[in-house]
């Protein structure tokens, strides 16, 4: 582990070049259309609210009805059978620290569910991975307090040595450093009764991706909707 971390400091001034170029050349998505907030289903009411990144803004998506919380308040509602509330406070480009700080403001009634993406632009970010653990457990403690009983659910991170916008080595040297943040997550989260890690794979293809290379496509968005709802399974009472 040590070796993997020292690696990725000797190897980036080779793949800074390439870093440069994929900050100018690739596309900059919008968030998705829409709104932010919306319920799904009927029966008894449950709030789920996602907060995080662009993954949470629905980036790649073009209408938010078709974007991650919303999708995954539909999923949930249909496997419950409730009437799911939902809202989305994301915004692209946000590293764990500001969503620290948006968790600490929010302006909402406490939650029954929070879906979490955080650290993708940590790692892109080259932030060091002990201060980024300490603002992962600063947002969980964030959550907490805002919602006591509340079932945090954390987005693993996406295996970047797959992202198609990303070109060979910067992309491996930028998976493996994922992997390292994403692996020390998921430990951290094992801990929490209340908070539950979920993996998003060592790979994913290509037809995945929404038209940058970078964020998912709806359908991805549908995928992991529904794998969020099948971990919210034993939490539904």
């Amino acid at each position: 582990m040590p070796f993997a971390r020292s690696g990725f400091w000797v190897a980036l001034p080779f793949v800074a070049p390439q870093a440069l170029w994929v900050r100018r050349s690739v596309p900059r998505f919008a968030p998705a259309a829409g709104p932010t907030e919306g319920q799904a289903g009927s029966g008894e009411s449950r709030r789920l609210v996602g907060i995080g990144d662009s993954i949470i803004a629905g980036v790649g998506a073009k209408d938010s009805r078709n974007a991650l919380v919303s999708q995954t308040a539909a999923a949930y509602a249909e496997a419950q059978g409730r009437e799911v509330h939902w809202q989305a406070v994301g915004r692209s480009g946000a590293r764990t620290a500001e969503i620290v700080a948006m968790a600490r403001t929010l302006d909402i009634r406490r939650a029954d569910v929070f879906v979490v993406s955080a650290g993708v632009n940590d790692v892109t970010g080259l932030a060091r991975l002990g201060p980024w653990l300490a603002a992962v457990k600063d947002l969980i403690d964030a959550l907490q307090n805002h919602s006591p009983e509340a079932m945090i659910v954390v987005l693993g991170l996406p295996p970047l040595g797959s992202f198609p916008a990303l070109p060979q080595p910067l992309r491996a040297l930028l998976g493996a450093r994922a992997a390292l943040f994403d692996a020390h997550l998921a430990a951290i989260l094992e801990t929490l009764p209340s908070a539950v890690h979920m993996s998003i794979g060592e790979r994913l293809e290509a037809n995945q991706f929404s038209a940058d290379g970078y964020h998912p496509s709806e359908a991805s968005y549908g995928e992991l909707a529904s794998a969020i709802s099948e971990i919210l399974k034993p939490f539904g009472d």
